[in-house]
């Protein structure tokens, strides 16, 4: 069977890089047209804006003024924390629109953004066209001067480049530590600042750079030479004198006098790296890319052309072969794509390019390479009938069957593009490579040449906090209400005052860009002049971007939005995230649902209620979730307050539409029929109303009812929690401890005691109290262990470090997030301040375990609804990588620190033995996670109720096994057990032991 040079590849998808592609290049280009008529536009907007926007800020200054008022109560209840976050999106969202997204945002975007399917370059991109310029240069053996002066072998552009753009080029390939380009293209660089009447580079940085490069590429003594000549130049210089020095002692180093370091200076050498040098691969790949390999005669004799004509349809159509190359053999199907299919080709798959990637040959994925630079996309044969034909025609042409073959892929090919040599096929050991496809390996490739090859350049570009994670946020969110009056009013005067100078910027911009726009394509199929465009959109475009935002609205928007105030403003995402948070609370605590909306909860009356929309927006976020229990609940509620408001929050429509559904999916299809029959007759024209009636009615009628008693009898609404919730015993006790309604036995009490720890030198004088919690597993309340200054000392410093908590995963040993664990945390180290060095020595006292090896304090803050789930502190026998990047063996016990107290809820309970421990102030709970013999104690199942009212902060201490071998010997068997903290297994409880430690009979202090 023949085969033929198939190579039409298929494969991948990936973020957008502008610069991978020629295809975004050109869209870059068009945008130079609309700039202008673009700005008029938005200067005449931004004046009229302004009017509207001083109103609103009034509006907004009265109503926040009660939230002000109210400070915390606005954040530690649940349902005015919802609010709160709620009132910021959408209140906030309409003086953002009128401060940015209407005006500046829309504006910008119609130049920049996806309004015109263009992506403007960013520093990356700048950086990536210089990389791709410098491959060209290699690969091409192009000069750096000609180069620098627009010139390609023969062809002279339309630009050079000032000694700025050959000092980008050079700072690219410095931060790549590729200091054989940086040395070329810095000297160009600094030849270019010596001829420039108005300088556009700063020789001082030049120099530097320069002399770092030479160094590296073993130049001392010309290092040493343009380090004195900057020296000279600045003698403040910040790093001058020091390198000199430097420089000096490394040519000592290598046996040169001082007397002779700044004599007989030999000419400069620069290698290209020996990676590349000893890479004969790539030296032919470079050598067959400028077409330098000669193919003799003789093997140019035996290829031939013929028509292929195997085929009925060829008979009368044939295709015409090009033999280029035998064993392996390698065919050129001669004009078998039209340019009108071409055309239609490439319009389909631009709007889908992405970075082009490849197979990782471990796992089998699509992943992004740096030796693959292009973009690609993927176009099935049902798209389009052209995709069809030409999947037909490969068939024609290779005698292939084309049902199993992989998607047409189109590859574009940007500035410096290029693929490095690679297989098609898999190798025998990437077995995984084709797993998913399950069509085995590639037996062959058929590329089509759908533009005549030009020089082009590559360029690649390279995300989350939740805020109602945690209650710190939402203290810095309350905060922005104090600060938005007065930033807005001076957001407006300045904004009258840029509006002046923006006009003068838009006549400047439309004089300079003239030139590119009436070169078009010239300006991107050269890779010089493709360069500079990127580079002249980030800085020429940059200035009016900064007058038309970044100055003004978006310096504005972000005082009060951005982390300029230290707040990260909510998104959809964290109202969601509330509303998850309290329908969490509701189950756990089993809160009435019109109770929670008319702001109740137990006897508390919070000083908001809910409106028909609050409601909504609960049960939209519970639909989300596919939680129709909730949506019920939720959307009845709304459904309710719709009915008695006079002005209407939200939709009914919407609420019906949702409500029957939820219903439906609650097996209530009679209740469902009937609240769409309610939306038709509401709305007639209703887009599914209609069509939802029918597929109610068929429903029931499957299940036997007939259609004149559908709407007949209609039962009493059922809406169960899934049986995922109610079949789950942990989960029913886990809520039941949390309610804390779990009771425990006088016998087990009476059992309990408390006593003072004086087992270390040290707490001779200064004791610790200690209250035993409970027997079997040992746990302990140590009281009064931590002050309120610690606890504001160590609040302070975990603040700015506070991100989403992470568990470990079991199987990779990674910290991953995790939706049973909603809170955050931070890690505080011992030398990051006194505070917490101090309470890691005092847990050393308390527990008398070793710190060495435990892990770093953890502080925890817990949001709306925050919680962890029933689990597990120490790591399973299964889970053997949970630890090993420590190498400290297993969490021998945990420390957990109760930093604040919540009013209501936030308790640690332990499923397995039914235990509840309240938060209290200042107070730690310690608990040991393994058996004395090593193993984990499954009875340490515990978990992190929901805080229900309050705020709660905890920090926590993990300890580990090494170190901790003579601190808590070993044990025989899973029996062996503490009794006590300080139990050494050397004598009797306190309680039994009055000579355990000095005057331990007074010790004693309270039976519980």
């Amino acid at each position: 069977m023949r085969l033929a040079l198939l190579v039409l590849a298929l494969f991948g998808h990936a973020s957008a890089d502008l610069f991978t592609s020629i295809a975004d290049m050109q869209q870059l280009l068009e945008t130079e047209r609309n700039i202008p008529k673009l700005l008029d536009k938005y200067i005449h907007e931004e004046e009229e804006r302004l009017v509207q926007l001083k109103k609103l800020s009034e509006e907004y200054s009265k109503k926040n003024e009660q939230s002000i008022a109210n400070g915390m109560n606005d954040i530690v209840n649940p349902i005015n924390a919802f609010l709160l976050i709620k009132r910021k999106i959408f209140d906030w969202k309409e003086i953002e629109s009128k401060m940015n997204a209407n005006k500046a945002g829309i504006h910008v975007s119609s130049i920049t953004d996806d309004n015109y399917g263009v992506r403007y370059p960013t520093a990356d991109d700048l950086s990536g066209a210089a990389i791709g310029l410098l491959r060209l240069q290699d690969t091409y053996r192009l000069d750096t001067k000609d180069l620098a002066d627009g010139k390609i072998y023969q062809d002279q552009g339309n630009y050079t480049f000032s000694a700025k753009d050959c000092f980008e080029i050079a700072r690219a390939a410095y931060n790549e530590h590729d200091f054989y380009h940086t040395v070329m293209w810095m000297e160009e660089a600094k030849r270019r600042m010596d001829d420039e009447e108005e300088p556009t580079a700063d020789m001082e940085d030049i120099l530097e750079y320069l002399a770092f490069a030479l160094y590296k590429q073993n130049n001392l003594k010309h290092a040493l030479k343009l380090t004195d000549e900057l020296y000279k130049m600045n003698p403040a210089h910040p790093r001058a004198k020091g390198n000199i020095k430097w420089y000096e002692d490394l040519l000592e180093q290598e046996g040169v006098r001082r007397s002779e370091m700044r004599k007989s200076i030999p000419p400069i050498q620069n290698r290209r790296p020996d990676s590349v040098l000893g890479n004969t691969e790539r030296t032919m790949y470079e050598a067959l890319c400028r077409n330098e390999v000669p193919v003799s005669q003789k093997d140019i004799s035996k290829l031939y052309c013929y028509y292929k004509r195997d085929r009925p349809f060829l008979i009368y159509a044939p295709i015409k072969v090009e033999i280029k190359r035998f064993n392996p053999l390698a065919v050129l199907f001669k004009d078998v794509i039209s340019d009108e299919e071409v055309a239609t080709i490439q319009e389909l798959a631009k709007p889908k390019l992405a970075r082009a990637t490849v197979h990782d040959s471990v796992t089998g994925k699509l992943v992004t390479a740096t030796y693959r630079i292009s973009k690609s996309a993927w176009l099935k044969a049902w798209e389009h009938e052209v995709v069809e034909r030409v999947n037909k025609r490969i068939d024609l042409m290779t005698n292939l069957e084309m049902e199993t073959a992989e998607e047409l892929q189109i590859a574009n090919y940007g500035i410096g593009g290029h693929y490095d040599p690679h297989f098609d096929h898999a190798k025998k050991e990437e077995s995984k490579s084709f797993e998913s496809l399950g069509t085995g390996n590639r037996i062959a490739t058929v590329l089509f040449y759908m533009r005549l090859a030009l020089l082009v350049l590559a360029l690649f570009g390279h995300a989350s906090a939740d805020l109602f994670t945690s209650i710190a946020d939402m203290q810095q969110l309350l905060e922005t209400e104090r600060n938005i009056p007065k930033l807005l009013d001076k957001y407006i005067h300045e904004e009258e005052e840029r509006l002046v100078q923006l006009k003068k910027l838009s006549e400047e911009y439309s004089k300079k860009n003239e030139q590119s726009i009436a070169n078009g394509m010239n300006d991107i199929v050269n890779p010089i002049n493709a360069f500079l465009l990127i580079k002249r959109k980030i800085f020429d475009w940059k200035e009016i971007e900064s007058k038309m935002n970044a100055n003004k609205a978006g310096i504005h928007v972000s005082s009060i939005t951005d982390d300029n105030y230290g707040v990260r403003y909510p998104t959809a995402d964290d109202l969601s995230g509330a509303a998850i948070g309290l329908l969490r609370l509701q189950d756990t605590y089993r809160l009435d649902t019109k109770d929670l909306a008319d702001g109740k909860i137990y006897q508390d009356q919070g000083n908001y209620t809910f409106s028909a929309k609050d409601c909504f927006e609960i049960a939209r976020a519970a639909y989300n979730e596919h939680d129709f229990y909730h949506t019920v609940m939720w959307m009845e509620e709304a459904k309710r307050r719709m009915d008695d408001e006079e002005e209407p929050t939200a939709d009914m429509e919407d609420i019906l539409e949702y409500l029957a559904f939820a219903l439906y999916k609650q097996n209530n299809l009679k209740h469902a029929l009937k609240l769409t029959d309610e939306l038709y007759k509401m709305n007639p024209a209703h887009p599914r109303a209609k069509g939802n009636i029918k597929w109610y009615e068929d429903l029931l009628e499957q299940e036997g009812v007939r259609r004149s008693e559908m709407r007949k009898s209609i039962p009493p609404i059922q809406n169960r929690r899934p049986d995922s919730v109610l079949g789950n015993t942990e989960r029913t006790m886990y809520e039941a401890l949390c309610r804390n309604e779990v009771p425990v036995s006088q016998k087990d009490i009476s059992k309990l005691y408390c006593y003072y720890k004086r087992d270390r030198p040290f707490l001779i004088y200064a004791p610790i109290k200690v209250e035993i919690k409970r027997f079997n597993p040992l746990a302990v309340l140590f009281k009064d262990v931590i002050s309120d200054e610690e606890v504001a000392t160590i609040q302070e410093l975990a603040k700015p470090k506070l991100a989403r908590a992470t568990v470990h995963d079991s199987v990779t040993g990674k910290l991953v997030t995790a939706t049973y664990r909603i809170s955050k945390s931070a890690w505080l180290k011992a030398w990051e301040h006194e505070v917490v060095e101090r309470v890691n020595k005092r847990i050393d006292l308390m527990t008398n375990l070793e710190m060495e090896t435990a892990e770093e304090l953890q502080i925890a803050n817990y949001g709306i609804g925050g919680h962890y789930d029933p689990h597990f502190d120490h790591a399973k026998k299964e889970e053997s990588k949970s630890f090993e990047s420590l190498g400290t063996g297993n969490r021998i016990a945990t420390v957990l620190f109760y930093m604040s107290q919540p009013s209501h809820g936030g308790g640690t309970v332990f499923t397995e033995v039914k235990s509840t421990v309240l938060p209290t102030k200042n107070d730690a709970l310690f608990w040991y996670n393994l058996y004395k013999q090593g193993d984990g104690n499954p009875d340490t199942r515990h978990a992190a109720c929901p805080v229900l009212v309050g705020i709660k902060w905890v920090s926590n201490k993990w300890i580990h096994e090494k170190g901790n071998e003579f601190r808590r010997p070993c044990g025989l068997k899973s029996s062996d057990k503490e009794r006590f903290v300080g139990d050494l297994g050397i004598g009797p409880e306190p309680r039994d032991a009055p000579n355990l430690s000095p005057n331990l009979g007074k010790d004693v202090w309270e039976t519980i």
